[in-house]
């Protein structure tokens, strides 16, 4: 079962959407220590390096990972304590409530660090850059909101649960998508504006 983790398809689409930040961050940081800035020509590619550029990607690179720690874990965790609700797999749950615990840690902190850098506290051109990648971070949230429909729709492609099935996991998932992109200064895209699943009791204290 564990095997399908690295060759289930719809697994690698959900992971694309995460490393393709941290990739172009790395990228743009190894051109930034070996060329420094200015154009140059890599692989046949014209690339421009600067540190305003850097910025935009460790900026969009963090948008990504709070898009990852804000919707895609909930999702998961959701699931599981469908499950205990139903008074099934209830060790599971305590197990996963710890990690939602540290994760509550891990998204706070990311978005701490993007409403600092947004406002222009402690660099000015960081405020610019955040209204500049308005657009992209919006779209980047919308994003990994579909790819998580999409995943809801794999995992009960064979049938729903009891308490639980795709279209709710859908609404949980604009519902929850609204109120992270919120807490980053982001539109709301969706009308879901109610929690559709009762997991506040396994989340209380996170």
């Amino acid at each position: 079962m564990f095997d399908d983790i690295v060759t289930n398809e719809q697994i690698q689409k959900r992971a694309e959407g995460i490393s393709s930040y941290y990739d172009e961050l790395i990228e743009m940081t190894s051109y930034w220590h070996l060329l420094g800035e200015g154009t140059h020509t890599v692989n046949g590619k014209t690339v421009t390096v600067s540190l305003r550029e850097l910025k935009k990607k460790l900026y969009l690179c963090l948008m990504s990972v709070n898009a990852l720690e804000a919707i895609r874990f909930y999702v998961s965790f959701a699931c599981s304590f469908a499950f205990a609700e139903r008074e099934l797999m209830e060790g599971n749950a305590k197990i996963i409530r710890l990690i939602a615990r540290d994760e509550a840690l891990h998204l706070t902190g990311t978005q701490h660090m993007l409403n600092l850098l947004r406002s222009g506290a402690d660099d000015p051109e960081m405020a610019e850059i955040a209204e500049e990648c308005k657009q992209e971070c919006y779209d980047l949230f919308v994003q990994a909101a579909q790819q998580e429909k999409d995943w809801a729709d794999y995992l009960f492609r064979d049938g729903s649960m009891i308490g639980l099935n795709k279209d709710i996991l859908c609404q949980y998932v604009e519902y929850i998508t609204n109120i992270r992109m919120q807490a980053v200064g982001l539109d709301l895209p969706f009308q879901t504006r109610s929690n559709p699943i009762p997991v506040d009791q396994y989340l209380a204290g996170v």
